[in-house]
């Protein structure tokens, strides 16, 4: 009788979650895209066109990734073997993920489409068919073969998230495919990138899938350790921190403020344990199903083990050669952090100030990007150690990076057509901590000043008077069409 149950409920657990190349949940998603100029944030770039593959999963909703979406104007959904095109809307995303859910409003986009449900059940090692819709509406599967569960910042973002890396000797666009385990024909993840020179490839596992499903849309997704780490691999450094066992410990080289480790964890600290697992000298812990992963893996996706934003985490450390004991609380990434941002735009533009023709911006990768593919090799050196070591916050409150990125030629700012990439410290003898503090003391000293006194960090300065500020303005604007 149970034997039979069992089976019964098996059966059932096929019938509600397993895919065929029938289903015809697989669909073209087709999004005209304008991207900003992170230079010259008045102006944005031609309009072009990214396609992917969405997943469908019930409600007029469409799962896909999110780089295509990234400044959209208009989004196209295509069914397979139908000719109408239909309109979607972004309703969430997350962008350490790299995926977003898009709407679409018509009721009849609904017909003749099955929903997938993605589950937690991820297999590994194992072999996978890929489902494929292309331009000319027709479905295809491909063989994959799914190796190892990777911590990665895949997309970009901010925080390492799992990430599945396999092999094919298929052609794959890597742009959304959605994979299913070979016999049991259940939902195994989204394809995001495939090199074709040498046949490997990455997809997010479907438990990371079902989490970001699961999620209201608000606040944050996943929580954020707020640490980094580094290997004691060697004796001598083992030895240096008292650490006994030859196993275990890896050493806290930042602490992020603000976050989950900020007041628990400290710089020199070796953390032995995460939630109850051993924390090898590489930084690993033996997941149960995965094998080694990193750490990170518990407080970034330890959904399954109960750790998700606003649960604890228990922690044992070796502090000045003293053990303890305590647990954290998981917390969402604290943007005041981040002083840098980069990585992906995560669809945010830039935001910048015009003062008599001087162009001035926050500090940013993507600004940086904009010198091109060698871009490191062509921007100040200054601002390249800055971007590459000074990303986060190693201090509450800590300031952001005003540049000057350009001057816009006019007469009266001659003296300065040949200042560009310079580090703003200071206007009228006070510190400036970010672009909204800079709009702000430029106001001030405007009312109160004769003269405003632009100091730089190399030593070079700009000065106008307060009278001439706004005429250059206005004469700035009309001449390059620039409009704030």
């Amino acid at each position: 009788m149970t034997k039979n149950l069992n089976i019964f409920i098996l059966s059932c657990f096929f019938l509600t979650f397993s895919i065929t190349a029938e289903s015809n949940s697989v669909v073209l998603v087709r999004s005209t895209v304008q991207y900003p100029n992170f230079l010259q944030p008045w102006r944005n770039k031609n309009p072009e066109t990214r396609v992917s593959l969405g997943v469908y999963i019930g409600n007029g909703q469409i799962l896909c990734p999110s780089q295509s979406l990234y400044f959209a104007t208009n989004i196209e959904i295509k069914k397979n073997g139908n000719l109408k095109q239909f309109k979607a809307v972004v309703q969430k995303t997350d962008h350490d993920l790299g995926l977003s859910v898009i709407q679409v409003t018509e009721p009849e986009f609904g017909k003749d489409i099955n929903p997938i449900k993605f589950g937690t059940e991820f297999f590994l090692p194992q072999a996978g068919l890929v489902q494929e819709f292309s331009e000319n509406s027709t479905l295809s599967e491909k063989k994959i073969r799914i190796a190892s569960l990777e911590m990665e910042h895949y997309s970009n973002g901010y925080r390492e998230l799992p990430i599945a890396e396999f092999q094919s000797e298929d052609k794959i666009d890597g742009n959304g495919e959605l994979v299913l385990e070979v016999a049991s024909k259940l939902p195994q993840g989204i394809i995001i990138q495939f090199k074709e020179t040498n046949g490997t490839g990455r997809l997010i596992p479907n438990f990371q899938i079902a989490k970001f499903l699961e999620w209201d849309g608000k606040n944050q997704c996943f929580p954020f350790k707020g640490f980094r780490f580094r290997p004691l691999t060697d004796k001598v450094s083992r030895d240096y921190y008292f650490i006994k066992k030859e196993d275990q410990g890896v050493l806290v080289a930042e602490v992020t403020p603000n976050s989950t480790a900020f007041g628990s964890l400290q710089r020199q600290d070796v953390i032995l344990e995460v939630g109850n697992f051993k924390i090898d000298p590489k930084g690993n812990f033996q997941h149960p199903k995965f094998g080694k992963v990193s750490l990170s893996y518990l407080f970034h996706s330890g959904q399954e083990f109960g750790y998700t934003i606003g649960k604890q985490i228990p922690i044992k450390l070796i502090r000045s050669k003293r053990l303890m004991q305590f647990s954290v609380l998981l917390q969402p990434l604290p943007e005041e952090a981040i002083r840098i941002p980069h990585g992906n735009t995560r669809n945010a533009k830039p935001n910048f100030s015009l003062v008599s023709g001087l162009v001035f911006l926050e500090l940013s990768e993507q600004m940086l990007s904009e010198f091109g593919n060698q871009w490191r090799s062509r921007v100040d050196k200054k601002l390249l150690f800055l971007n590459d070591f000074s990303r986060y916050a190693s201090e509450p409150g800590q300031k952001r990076f005003v540049v000057l990125s350009q001057v816009l030629p006019i007469p009266g700012n001659r003296s300065y057509h040949n200042f560009s990439q310079l580090i703003l410290s200071k206007i009228n003898g006070k510190e400036v901590n970010s672009l909204k503090d800079l709009q702000k003391l430029v106001t001030e000293s405007r009312q109160t000043e004769d003269f405003l006194v632009f100091d730089f960090e190399d030593g070079n300065q700009a000065v106008f008077s307060s009278t001439e500020i706004t005429p250059l303005d206005d004469e700035v604007k009309a001449k390059f069409g620039v409009s704030n």
